[in-house]
């Protein structure tokens, strides 16, 4: 059963090749290796039902009736892992980890709602099936090879001693079976950090299998307290409780416009042709930070980060948690101790991701989806209402709100699977990736939506934050590694033209929350994970978490974390490529595992006590 996993395996590395460069031969071969144990784990783990019954020694199991249940029982165990390996193939592009519980999670319980989608899905992906159906034909070889043959009328197994060497045999197979399902005979049961131990970091979802992601993150309920050092010591390092008192209160509207998809890559900020003229126009008279990183690569965990200075710094999202009840402090919840109404805008479907559910636990006044919407006649296909009606919907709510309000309006054309509306196809070809002409359609969109919006007796008030809510899948070099998949812009536009200019100051999507505070002259404590980019004095990180791997960027340094130990440290200012692991002085490495341990011991203690809140 070994030879399928390293088929998928195999493909896996063509597929995203530029996510493991630059590397040696050997190291992919030493990836393969490391693969083969958690590959066992997870057969183990899928065929336990059917070695166990197989191998118990009861005369009426042999007969060719139960041999067809037990075909059945090891082509569906086995079908079952090895399909979603297939479609992790198609899928790691948008998230760039492997799949887990969590999107799992949102498929069966209509989270993620693909029923307008199955016809371009099947277009798109038809050779995920084929592969799979691949797979299947080579297990079930493997069945008629290995099987065995009870024809005989009188199993030896029925004799006494046949019955003895039959227990030998099951005690033996079920110690091998706990064996392997274990991944070995240490303390612990293999997890996913564990693909990080004997490779660079970088290999870790080459290593892993996608099997093996679900069930380590569908057991991973609750996070591990952790007690590196005194609560005390940690909160000289990491202080989540800001107050902003002394300052005057600045009554503004705060409307932030979350972007699917819209990586750094596309924009001007890159090297390479920009996608988003009007984008970068708000660029030269705002306030630009070049130097933004997402906080995930799902929207259901930059949501989180940007309203509420929430990450997912764990297996699942923080929205499909155990915790995502837990009391937090968020943007509509604080604000509306200024008398702000709230409103949280979104052109899908209701109850896509949970979205809905999420408004209302952050405090939002309003949810407007596409059953607020209601004309079908604007709708996409596929994810709900094209952007430009949708962002002309939200102009015309708050027309009709008394300010001062804040809210939230959240993109979706430019995701999968990238339609254009008829009118712009000739505007807005097709181009060499897929999401680009719908980026440039989204621009367009903006463009009209602030076109617009100018007359709106509202505007000159407001503060725009433009984020968004994670990066897209790419082939650029820096783009594809584990540091430039969370490259975004994040840009302040006031129209008085208070906020101008670039800050390559370090800024994370859960920075957004207290800065936006801090900028109004918020004068009440709060709770946050993130900081604020005018404190000049506070240190500034980003943060995000991958298949049991932490990432770190602070000031010049990008650093991995595996085990609660710096695994890499990388310059990225001067190593785009992640291809040179410098080593750090023995005060630099004090100072950021410090700073490491702190942030998690308290990010892990908190949560597991609810203690995010500021009453």
């Amino acid at each position: 059963m070994l030879l399928p996993y390293f088929f998928y395996r195999a493909l896996f590395l063509f597929f995203y090749y530029n996510q493991f460069e630059p590397s040696t031969l050997w190291q992919k071969a030493v990836a393969f290796i490391l693969g083969c144990r958690f590959d066992v784990l997870v057969i183990c783990w899928s065929n336990l039902g059917y070695v166990l019954i197989s191998l118990w020694p009861n005369r009426r199991y042999f007969n060719t009736k139960f041999q067809g249940v037990l075909k059945i029982l090891y082509l569906s165990c086995n079908g079952l892992a090895l399909l979603t390996n297939s479609i992790d193939l198609a899928y790691f592009k948008h998230t760039n980890k492997r799949l887990g519980f969590d999107t799992i999670h949102q498929l069966f319980t209509g989270q993620m709602d693909l029923s307008a989608q199955w016809d371009d899905y099947v277009t798109d992906y038809l050779w995920v099936i084929a592969l799979w159906g691949i797979s299947l034909a080579v297990v079930n070889s493997i069945w008629k090879k290995t099987q065995l043959n009870y024809n005989s009328k009188e199993p030896q197994t029925t004799k006494p001693k046949g019955k003895l060497w039959g227990l030998v045999y099951f005690l033996t197979a079920l110690s091998l079976i706990f064996l392997g399902a274990r991944g070995g005979w240490q303390y612990i049961p293999l997890q996913m950090v564990d693909a990080g131990k004997h490779a660079d970091p970088k290999f870790m979802s080459l290593i892993l299998n996608t099997p093996f992601t679900i069930i380590r993150s569908a057991e991973s309920q609750r996070l591990q307290d952790l007690n590196f050092m005194k609560e005390s010591e940690a909160l000289n390092y990491i202080k989540p409780v800001v107050n902003l008192s002394g300052k005057q209160f600045k009554s503004k509207n705060i409307l932030i416009i979350i972007l699917e998809g819209f990586s750094k890559e596309f924009t001007g900020l890159s090297n390479r042709p920009s996608r988003t003229p009007f984008l970068d126009s708000l660029m030269k008279t705002g306030l630009v930070f070049t130097n933004a990183w997402a906080n995930g690569k799902q929207s259901i965990e930059g949501i989180p980060a940007i309203v509420s200075a929430m990450p997912s710094l764990m297996p699942n999202a923080f929205i499909n948690s155990v915790y995502c009840t837990n009391r937090m402090h968020s943007l509509p919840q604080l604000l509306k101790q200024k008398g702000y109404w709230s409103g949280f805008f979104h052109g899908g479907k209701n109850g896509t991701m949970n979205f809905d559910a999420y408004a209302a636990a952050a405090g939002f006044d309003r949810y407007f989806g596409m059953s607020e919407y209601g004309n079908n006649r604007d709708f996409d296909g596929a994810w709900g209402i094209w952007d430009e009606p949708f962002l002309n919907y939200c102009l015309k709510t708050l027309n009709g709100v008394k300010p001062p309000f804040f809210a939230t309006v959240f993109t979706l054309s430019s995701h999968h699977p990238y339609n254009i509306p008829k009118p712009y196809a000739k505007q807005f070809p097709p181009e060499e990736a897929p999401i680009i002409p719908t980026i440039r359609y989204t621009d367009h969109a903006l463009k009209v939506f602030f076109t617009n919006a100018q007359q709106s007796a509202w505007f000159k008030n407001t503060l725009f934050v433009l984020v968004p809510d994670h990066t897209a899948d790419s082939k650029d070099p820096f783009y594809s590694n584990t540091l430039g998949q969370h490259a975004i812009p994040i840009i302040f536009y006031s129209p008085d033209g208070s906020l101008k200019g670039r800050c390559n100051t370090v800024m994370q999507q859960m920075d957004i929350m207290p800065s936006l505070l801090d900028t109004l002259g918020f004068n009440a404590p709060f709770f946050t994970w993130g900081k604020s980019v005018f404190k000049k004095t506070d240190q500034r990180c980003a943060w995000f978490y991958t298949n049991g791997a932490y990432g770190l960027v602070k000031d010049s340094l990008y650093t991995v974390f595996l085990n609660h130990k710096i695994a890499k440290s990388y310059l990225y200012t001067q190593d785009s490529s992640l291809s040179r692991p410098i080593e750090l002085g023995p005060v630099q490495k004090n100072e950021l595992t410090k700073t490491y341990q702190s942030f998690l011991q308290l990010y892990h203690n908190r949560l597991n006590s609810n203690n995010t809140f500021i009453k």
